[in-house]
């Protein structure tokens, strides 16, 4: 057991810190995409927006899931 979990910690500090920064800076670059697509065309933008997207999609969901698991382990703590 504490083999894997110091393969964990790696693990969640490799993709999963500093996710609420991932996120900021993963939305800025949909934001460009987007308005890119609306100014001035081209395929290969139309192409990579639809990829960007997916990956904001799968911080987000990330995210949340983060914060979830955070209220429920402080409300276990605090009971609050």
């Amino acid at each position: 057991m504490k083999l894997l979990k110091k393969v964990l910690r790696n693990l969640n500090k490799r993709y999963f810190s500093g996710i609420s920064q991932r996120v900021k800076e993963q939305s800025a670059r949909v934001d460009v995409l987007q308005r890119i697509i609306l100014t001035a065309p081209d395929r290969i933008t139309a192409a990579q927006e639809p990829q960007k997207r997916n990956k904001l999609n799968l911080l987000l969901t990330a995210e949340a899931k983060f914060y979830k698991q955070r209220s429920r382990v402080r409300w276990g703590c605090c009971g609050r």
